[in-house]
């Protein structure tokens, strides 16, 4: 105890000289943490009553022990019948119960530094009220993971309300570094996902080098792209039509970093991924952009291919662990020192490639990128389907569309990626039937619907999005019947209750009425014949919303 005493001595003196605006509530923190450590040390040893007698007295509410050291002390009481033991139980428990209500009513009033920039935020709007939250839960247990967001949000708003104003940014960092890496990880993520929107996928870049451990990611890609932009700071301030490459958290190269680097989640890699796409396609040749996305890809598959673990089987059919794997806390305690596999890639990097490579490469680069994802052990989604399908409409490979929707909507989707892909691989191998079954879309019963997961159903927005491409290439006939599909399947009955579907039938009414103009009519799946003179089976006419329930009829009786 003169140990400790003495050493709890020396921190109040050197703590007063420093700084008295926040010594009493170091030199609290200080002790409260030494000897809730020694109580532990004892309990651990069996020295339960001296442990006890270094317990506060109950009326003694300004002082006491983390919960931390209660729980160990309760646990340690409980777990052996003695009986003198087992009197020290109500204490310990009333102790603990004083604590509790004590850490909610500190968390209720915030630190002394953010009491002072609350009257300079907008009294209108509610930012006072979430950065009193942030700073009372940024290192708090969030199992629901909702603070990255709620922290980009603020971030958002502050920027916009004040002006470009960072102070309340640039404290919430320096509280997070000195808080550790769970805090640190949710701003810095949050800081991401605020370049990711304003589009600077350099400063999403230049943000992740700062704070993570480059693994999971190419390093020489991002290496070169963080030296740019290092370079352009070095070179002064931007000029007026330059983005800024200062961090809105104030943090720079020469900044010191109270804690180590942070090993990356998949959703971090995930948004470096998309920053270098984006910055590859802003080459302005065509064959070196195609170029640039080629090699970036063949980097990826590389490290997709040597990157296990894999999700089993079982869990690859919920969506909510299929597209973003998140290790246990049992996988986490076998390996604390984290190696380069323990970043698995997910379907969100694949969704990254596919989305904004196939505009310059097309339809047979979204049929390679099904293969792959497929060949790692991850499951397209209906939006994978979906995008291929627009790529083929908009090439006017109708045949190749229709045993796409036919696959996804009566399940035989599932039995194709199940089936290890070979090199010729394209799309499901189901035709389209020509007869009444064509619009049978009821599943078949080796598919029922109920053993298809919820991101391999035929959604909205995989119609809506074939629709587009169709429109796309003026094939009103066929976008006309997959406007028909949507209405079957959602059983459509006022079209303003589907805003994407009204904008969409919208477009192509307007199509068809310029076409009409033009002369000009779009053959059945084939090229656009030119001429007044309309070809037989050429094109319908986009079903009208005061229409709908002949339509579905219709298409039935069909």
């Amino acid at each position: 105890m003169q140990f400790i005493t003495d050493l709890e001595s020396r921190n109040a003196e050197y703590w007063k000289g420093q700084s008295l605006l926040i010594a009493g509530r170091r030199i609290r923190y200080t002790s409260e943490n030494l000897r809730g450590l020694a109580v532990r040390c004892l309990v651990y040893n069996n020295r339960v009553d001296e442990a006890m007698a270094m317990l506060p007295a109950i009326q003694v509410k300004t002082y006491g022990f983390t919960l931390l050291t209660y729980d160990v002390l309760l646990q340690k009481l409980r777990e052996r019948p003695n009986p003198r033991w087992r009197e020290y139980i109500a204490r310990v428990e009333t102790l603990r119960a004083v604590r509790q209500d004590l850490e909610l009513e500190r968390g209720l009033s915030p630190d002394v530094t953010f009491t002072r920039i609350l009257p300079l935020l907008p009294a209108r709007s509610s930012l006072a009220r979430t950065l009193r939250y942030l700073n009372t839960y940024i290192s708090y247990p969030d199992p629901n993971r909702t603070l990255p967001a709620i922290f980009f949000s603020f971030m958002s708003d502050y920027l916009a309300e004040t002006s470009g104003r960072t102070f309340a940014i640039r404290l919430l960092l320096r509280k997070a570094l000195r808080t550790g890496h769970l805090a640190t990880k949710r701003v810095v993520w949050a800081e991401m996902r605020l370049y990711r929107k304003l589009d600077r996928p350099d400063m999403v870049i230049r943000t992740f080098a700062e704070h993570f451990w480059v693994e999971g990611v190419p390093r020489r890609h991002v290496a070169r792209y963080y030296d740019a932009v290092l370079h352009e700071e070095k070179q002064g301030r931007p000029s007026d039509d330059q983005a800024s490459v200062e961090r809105v958290t104030g943090f720079t190269s020469r900044s010191h970093l109270p804690v180590s680097k942070m090993w990356p989640d998949p959703e971090q890699c995930v948004a470096v991924w998309e920053a270098l796409i984006l910055l590859a396609g802003r080459e302005p040749r065509g064959d070196l952009r195609r170029r640039a996305f080629l090699e970036l890809y063949d980097k990826f598959i590389e490290y997709a291919r040597s990157a296990p673990p894999r999700l089993p089987e079982a869990a690859a059919l919920d969506p909510s662990t299929s597209e973003a794997y998140v290790p246990s806390p049992a996988d986490a305690q076998h390996t604390p020192h984290p190696t380069r596999f323990a970043i698995p890639v997910t379907v969100e990097t694949f969704h990254a490639f596919m989305h904004h490579f196939m505009r310059d490469l097309g339809p047979v680069f979204g049929r390679r990128v099904i293969n792959d994802m497929r060949s790692v052990g991850l499951w397209p989604g209906v939006y994978h389907w979906g995008w291929l399908a627009q790529a083929l409409a908009k090439k006017r490979q109708t045949q190749e569309v229709w045993r796409i929707i036919d696959a996804v909507e009566d399940g035989s989707i599932m039995e194709w990626a199940r089936t290890p892909p070979t090199a010729n691989d394209a799309a499901p191998t189901p035709a389209r039937p020509t007869t009444a079954a064509a619009h049978d879309t009821t599943p078949s019963p080796h598919h029922p619907l109920g053993a298809v997961p919820l991101h391999m159903r035929p959604d909205r927005g995989f119609y809506i999005t074939i629709i587009q491409g169709f429109i796309y290439a003026k094939d009103t006939e066929q976008a006309s019947e997959v406007c028909r599909r949507f209405i079957r399947r959602f059983s459509v009955a006022d079209i303003a209750d589907y805003p994407a579907l009204a904008r969409a039938m919208q477009k192509l009414r307007d199509l068809e009425a310029m076409l009409a103009r033009q002369g000009v009519t779009a053959g059945k799946g084939g090229k656009p014949s030119v001429g007044g003179h309309r070809q037989a089976g050429s094109r319908t006419m986009a079903p009208k919303p005061d229409t709908i329930a002949n339509a579905r009829a219709s298409d039935h009786r069909s």
